[in-house]
């Protein structure tokens, strides 16, 4: 009897959202949920989610596979759609060229954070933790629900800087995580929040220069009259300028040289 009443327990606190809103298992309510949720309540979050962990299946499919999607959808409209404005021209990764780079930037990132999770997971004991690979894996996860979702601002220039906020804001949720679920003592969260995101961080440098070294994206297409570019070359800093009318005229070993001055009286 009491097995049975846990066994609701469990299914009751897991369960965020109906079937209907569901596509090919990924939780896509359940993921708008739990982003605002732990947005709003991290510590109420996460006191809820230690007692019902996902397996690493369960996130993947119901959470992971879409998070990422969303991320890599973002990422190609930003860089083949949409384009980036550069001294009055938009420039643009070709369309198949940008779709490919998505894709697998798309299944880097899922390794990544699988990867991720296996270093907190090694990290843990260092710090006399006992985070298991499920439980790290739970915290990655669910810090990341709110940031893919958030990318999608990324689209409108002006929203940009709530994209950003919500991501700093993950590492603030990760902290918390890892002492209420992680097991991390109070007097060590921080410096193995800080070490994991350093190891985080060095692991998605990694899965960039893979993309664009194994798929690359091609070169940008330029959009617009090229005729009106121009550059105040009075608003740069003298050693820029120097180096930049130095190549106009082909003058490489003479530009090193005079940039390596100007440099130097700017000191």
């Amino acid at each position: 009897m009491d097995s049975q009443n846990e066994n609701s327990k469990n299914a009751s606190c897991c369960s965020t959202s109906s079937a209907c809103c569901s596509f090919v298992g990924i939780d896509w309510a359940g993921m708008l949920t739990n982003s605002i949720e732990i947005l709003k309540d991290p510590n109420g979050f996460w006191e809820k989610k230690k007692d019902c962990l996902l397996s690493t299946t369960d996130i993947y499919k119901k959470y992971l596979l879409g998070a990422a999607l969303i991320s890599a959808l973002v990422n190609f409209i930003n860089s083949s759609i949409i384009g980036s404005s550069a001294f009055g021209m938009k420039v643009r990764n070709p369309f198949f060229g940008g779709l490919v780079h998505s894709i697998a930037l798309y299944a880097l990132s899922l390794l990544g954070i699988y990867i991720g999770a296996c270093v907190v997971e090694w990290l843990a004991p260092k710090f006399n933790a006992r985070t298991t690979r499920v439980q790290a894996l739970n915290i990655i996860a669910f810090t990341f629900l709110p940031g893919a979702l958030a990318s999608v601002l990324t689209m409108l220039p002006f929203l940009s800087l709530v994209s950003l906020a919500v991501g700093i804001y993950g590492l603030y949720i990760a902290y918390l995580g890892f002492g209420i679920v992680g097991g991390v003592s109070e007097e060590k969260k921080l410096v193995f929040t800080a070490s994991s995101f350093v190891v985080t961080a060095i692991a998605n440098m990694l899965i960039h220069m893979a993309v664009f070294t194994i798929v690359p994206s091609g070169s940008g297409v330029m959009v617009g009259d090229a005729s009106k570019v121009s550059v105040d070359m009075d608003k740069m800093p003298k050693q820029i300028q120097s180096l930049g009318k130095a190549l106009e005229n082909s003058e490489l070993p003479g530009a090193i040289e005079k940039f390596s001055k100007e440099l130097e009286k700017s000191k």
